[in-house]
Protein backbone atom coordinates (compact mmCIF):
# COMPACT_ATOMS: atom_id res chain seq x y z
CA UNK A 1 0.00 0.00 0.00
CA UNK A 2 2.78 2.24 0.82
CA UNK A 3 4.80 1.50 -1.93
CA UNK A 4 1.28 1.94 -3.99
CA UNK A 5 0.86 5.94 -2.57
CA UNK A 6 4.66 6.16 -3.20
CA UNK A 7 4.29 5.59 -6.86
CA UNK A 8 1.32 7.58 -7.55
CA UNK A 9 3.18 10.50 -5.33
CA UNK A 10 5.92 9.97 -8.09
CA UNK A 11 3.80 9.97 -11.16
CA UNK A 12 1.70 13.23 -10.24
CA UNK A 13 5.18 15.01 -9.36
CA UNK A 14 6.49 13.86 -12.96
CA UNK A 15 2.98 14.87 -14.09
CA UNK A 16 3.49 18.25 -12.19
CA UNK A 17 6.74 18.85 -13.77
CA UNK A 18 6.36 17.97 -17.51
CA UNK A 19 2.71 19.82 -16.66
CA UNK A 20 4.96 22.99 -15.26
CA UNK A 21 7.56 22.59 -18.53
CA UNK A 22 4.89 22.53 -20.80
CA UNK A 23 3.38 26.08 -19.66
CA UNK A 24 6.37 27.22 -19.99
CA UNK A 25 7.31 25.88 -23.62
CA UNK A 26 3.25 27.46 -24.61
CA UNK A 27 4.58 30.77 -22.82
CA UNK A 28 7.98 30.86 -24.39
CA UNK A 29 6.04 30.17 -27.79
CA UNK A 30 3.63 32.77 -27.28
CA UNK A 31 6.26 34.94 -26.67
CA UNK A 32 8.52 34.02 -29.71
CA UNK A 33 5.07 34.42 -31.39
CA UNK A 34 5.17 37.71 -30.40
CA UNK A 35 8.36 38.22 -31.38
CA UNK A 36 8.23 36.99 -34.54
CA UNK A 37 4.98 38.89 -34.85
CA UNK A 38 6.39 42.52 -34.19
CA UNK A 39 9.33 41.54 -36.73
CA UNK A 40 7.24 40.62 -39.59
CA UNK A 41 5.37 44.73 -38.72
CA UNK A 42 8.91 45.68 -38.78
CA UNK A 43 9.64 43.86 -42.02
CA UNK A 44 6.42 45.34 -43.17
CA UNK A 45 7.53 48.48 -42.68
CA UNK A 46 11.12 48.64 -43.54
CA UNK A 47 9.71 47.16 -46.77
CA UNK A 48 7.28 50.15 -47.22
CA UNK A 49 10.11 52.37 -46.41
CA UNK A 50 12.26 50.69 -49.02
CA UNK A 51 9.91 50.66 -51.95
CA UNK A 52 9.56 54.74 -50.83
CA UNK A 53 13.23 55.21 -51.08
CA UNK A 54 13.42 53.26 -54.29
CA UNK A 55 10.18 55.36 -55.60
CA UNK A 56 11.76 58.18 -54.33
CA UNK A 57 15.30 57.01 -55.82
CA UNK A 58 13.06 56.74 -59.32
CA UNK A 59 11.55 59.99 -59.07
CA UNK A 60 14.98 61.81 -58.77
CA UNK A 61 16.55 59.86 -61.41
CA UNK A 62 13.86 60.34 -63.86
CA UNK A 63 14.23 64.43 -62.71
CA UNK A 64 17.87 64.30 -63.33
CA UNK A 65 17.76 62.63 -66.16
CA UNK A 66 15.10 65.57 -67.60
CA UNK A 67 18.16 67.49 -65.95
CA UNK A 68 21.00 66.06 -68.08
CA UNK A 69 18.65 66.46 -71.37
CA UNK A 70 18.05 70.05 -70.27
CA UNK A 71 21.81 70.78 -69.89
CA UNK A 72 22.22 68.94 -73.58
CA UNK A 73 20.09 71.44 -74.79
CA UNK A 74 21.25 74.02 -73.17
CA UNK A 75 24.35 73.56 -74.12
CA UNK A 76 23.41 73.21 -77.74
CA UNK A 77 21.85 76.69 -77.49
CA UNK A 78 24.77 78.00 -75.67
CA UNK A 79 26.77 76.92 -78.50
CA UNK A 80 24.50 78.82 -80.97
CA UNK A 81 24.23 81.63 -78.79
CA UNK A 82 28.09 81.85 -78.58
CA UNK A 83 28.38 81.49 -82.19
CA UNK A 84 26.17 84.24 -82.85
CA UNK A 85 27.84 86.30 -80.78
CA UNK A 86 30.83 85.34 -82.89
CA UNK A 87 28.51 86.24 -85.63
CA UNK A 88 27.56 89.51 -83.92
CA UNK A 89 31.38 90.53 -83.06
CA UNK A 90 32.07 90.18 -86.96
CA UNK A 91 29.43 92.22 -87.84
CA UNK A 92 30.21 94.71 -85.30
CA UNK A 93 33.60 94.78 -86.62
CA UNK A 94 32.64 95.34 -90.37
CA UNK A 95 30.31 98.07 -89.46
CA UNK A 96 33.17 99.45 -87.79
CA UNK A 97 35.49 99.61 -90.85
CA UNK A 98 32.33 100.69 -92.68
CA UNK A 99 31.88 103.26 -90.98
CA UNK A 100 35.55 104.27 -90.96
CA UNK A 101 35.44 104.43 -94.64
CA UNK A 102 32.14 106.51 -94.56
CA UNK A 103 34.18 108.89 -91.98
CA UNK A 104 37.35 108.82 -94.15
CA UNK A 105 35.21 109.83 -96.93
CA UNK A 106 33.31 111.87 -95.86
CA UNK A 107 36.06 114.03 -94.26
CA UNK A 108 37.57 113.85 -97.85
CA UNK A 109 34.10 115.36 -99.12
CA UNK A 110 34.07 118.35 -96.46
CA UNK A 111 37.58 119.15 -97.90
CA UNK A 112 36.47 119.12 -101.60
CA UNK A 113 33.40 121.02 -100.55
CA UNK A 114 35.51 123.73 -99.02
CA UNK A 115 37.84 123.70 -102.06
CA UNK A 116 34.88 124.34 -104.01
CA UNK A 117 33.18 126.38 -101.99
CA UNK A 118 35.87 128.76 -102.12
CA UNK A 119 36.62 128.38 -106.07
CA UNK A 120 32.50 129.03 -106.40
CA UNK A 121 32.65 131.94 -104.23
CA UNK A 122 35.82 133.26 -106.06
CA UNK A 123 34.49 132.81 -109.21
CA UNK A 124 30.87 134.75 -108.09
CA UNK A 125 32.63 137.11 -106.46
CA UNK A 126 34.67 138.02 -109.85
CA UNK A 127 31.26 137.63 -111.91
CA UNK A 128 29.49 139.79 -109.46
CA UNK A 129 32.05 142.15 -110.02
CA UNK A 130 31.91 141.86 -113.44
CA UNK A 131 28.20 142.20 -113.52
CA UNK A 132 28.65 145.25 -111.38
CA UNK A 133 30.94 146.74 -113.72
CA UNK A 134 29.25 146.07 -116.59
CA UNK A 135 26.04 147.52 -115.47
CA UNK A 136 28.10 150.72 -114.68
CA UNK A 137 29.25 150.69 -118.02
CA UNK A 138 26.13 150.57 -119.43
CA UNK A 139 24.29 153.13 -117.29
CA UNK A 140 26.98 155.46 -118.45
CA UNK A 141 27.02 154.34 -122.08
CA UNK A 142 22.99 155.11 -122.06
CA UNK A 143 23.62 158.41 -120.71
CA UNK A 144 26.37 159.26 -123.22
CA UNK A 145 23.94 158.02 -125.90
CA UNK A 146 20.71 159.85 -124.64
CA UNK A 147 23.16 163.24 -124.63
CA UNK A 148 24.33 162.54 -128.09
CA UNK A 149 21.69 161.03 -129.56
CA UNK A 150 20.99 157.90 -131.46
CA UNK A 151 24.30 156.53 -133.32
CA UNK A 152 24.78 153.61 -135.94
CA UNK A 153 25.94 150.48 -133.69
CA UNK A 154 25.34 151.65 -130.28
CA UNK A 155 22.34 149.38 -130.13
CA UNK A 156 23.47 145.90 -131.33
CA UNK A 157 26.29 147.12 -128.70
CA UNK A 158 24.05 147.70 -125.79
CA UNK A 159 22.48 144.46 -126.79
CA UNK A 160 25.35 142.35 -126.66
CA UNK A 161 25.64 143.88 -123.78
CA UNK A 162 22.59 142.93 -122.30
CA UNK A 163 23.59 139.52 -123.52
CA UNK A 164 27.03 139.14 -122.12
CA UNK A 165 25.00 140.22 -118.41
CA UNK A 166 22.34 137.66 -119.28
CA UNK A 167 25.00 135.17 -120.06
CA UNK A 168 26.84 135.96 -116.70
CA UNK A 169 23.74 135.90 -114.15
CA UNK A 170 23.24 131.99 -116.05
CA UNK A 171 26.70 131.11 -115.32
CA UNK A 172 26.67 132.92 -111.62
CA UNK A 173 23.33 131.00 -111.04
CA UNK A 174 24.90 127.50 -112.48
CA UNK A 175 27.64 127.92 -110.23
CA UNK A 176 25.10 128.03 -107.14
CA UNK A 177 23.54 125.23 -108.95
CA UNK A 178 26.62 122.89 -108.35
CA UNK A 179 27.44 124.46 -104.76
CA UNK A 180 24.52 123.60 -103.55
CA UNK A 181 24.55 120.03 -105.34
CA UNK A 182 27.91 119.41 -103.63
CA UNK A 183 26.34 120.59 -99.97
CA UNK A 184 23.38 117.73 -100.73
CA UNK A 185 26.04 115.42 -100.93
CA UNK A 186 28.00 116.44 -98.32
CA UNK A 187 24.93 116.17 -96.21
CA UNK A 188 23.69 112.66 -97.49
CA UNK A 189 27.04 111.58 -96.31
CA UNK A 190 26.67 112.97 -93.18
CA UNK A 191 23.00 111.38 -93.19
CA UNK A 192 24.19 107.93 -93.99
CA UNK A 193 27.20 107.99 -91.56
CA UNK A 194 24.44 108.87 -88.42
CA UNK A 195 22.25 106.13 -89.55
CA UNK A 196 25.34 103.97 -89.73
CA UNK A 197 26.65 104.58 -86.75
CA UNK A 198 22.72 104.05 -85.04
CA UNK A 199 22.94 100.49 -86.80
CA UNK A 200 26.30 100.00 -84.87
CA UNK A 201 25.27 101.22 -81.83
CA UNK A 202 22.19 99.03 -81.87
CA UNK A 203 24.54 95.88 -82.92
CA UNK A 204 26.66 96.80 -79.92
CA UNK A 205 24.10 96.57 -77.58
CA UNK A 206 22.22 93.38 -79.19
CA UNK A 207 25.92 91.84 -77.87
CA UNK A 208 25.86 93.06 -74.82
CA UNK A 209 22.42 91.78 -74.21
CA UNK A 210 23.14 88.24 -75.72
CA UNK A 211 26.43 88.12 -73.68
CA UNK A 212 24.07 88.72 -70.48
CA UNK A 213 21.79 86.47 -71.49
CA UNK A 214 24.31 83.68 -72.12
CA UNK A 215 26.09 83.97 -68.74
CA UNK A 216 22.66 83.97 -66.94
CA UNK A 217 22.20 80.64 -68.66
CA UNK A 218 25.54 79.63 -67.69
CA UNK A 219 25.15 80.42 -64.04
CA UNK A 220 21.64 78.62 -64.07
CA UNK A 221 23.12 75.31 -65.47
CA UNK A 222 25.88 75.27 -63.10
CA UNK A 223 23.56 75.98 -59.97
CA UNK A 224 21.03 73.41 -61.68
CA UNK A 225 24.35 70.79 -62.37
CA UNK A 226 25.61 71.22 -58.92
CA UNK A 227 22.22 70.61 -57.46
CA UNK A 228 22.35 67.34 -59.07
CA UNK A 229 25.78 66.10 -58.21
CA UNK A 230 24.60 66.60 -54.64
CA UNK A 231 21.04 64.99 -54.89
CA UNK A 232 23.54 61.62 -56.75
Amino acid sequence: MASSDQALQSHNSIVAQLKAQLESANSEKDTMAKKLEDKMEEAKKLAEEMKGVQDSVKQQTEQNDKLRATIMDKDLSLEAALADSEQFKAQCAEKDSQISTMNKDLQTTKAELAEVTKSLDSKLKSLREELEQHSKKSQIELAEKEEVGHQPGSRDKHLKKELDKVRAGRMVWGLQEEKLAVEANCRKLEDELDLAAQQARGMADAHATALTNIQLTNRELQYSLKGAVSVD
